[in-house]
């Protein structure tokens, strides 16, 4: 997200950075339009938004009480025959 685009974006960039260092690794955070948003990293819902990074974090904490976000989502399986480790599986 970078406080360079906060800044001209006129949003309080400590305060972007702090709703980002709580809740960075369950929503993507951003700025656009001059406006702050979030998307939950497991997909589910909308965006959030708020002009301030205070409405923004209100709005976060009400969405992640409501349903939280897992802090590890799953990833999805490899494509191909290849294992995580790079060696061919055996198919039966």
């Amino acid at each position: 997200m970078g406080g360079a685009a906060a800044s001209r974006a006129g949003i309080d960039a400590g305060a972007l950075e702090e709703v980002e260092f709580h809740w960075g690794s369950a929503y993507h955070l951003a700025v656009v339009d001059g406006v702050c948003t979030a998307r939950r990293r497991d997909g589910k819902g909308g965006t959030l938004t708020d002009p301030v990074p205070e409405g923004l974090h209100l709005q976060i904490v009400a969405d992640y009480r409501a349903d939280p976000v897992p802090r590890d989502p799953p990833r999805p399986a490899p494509s191909g025959d290849q294992a995580c480790d790079g060696r061919k599986q055996q198919v039966p």
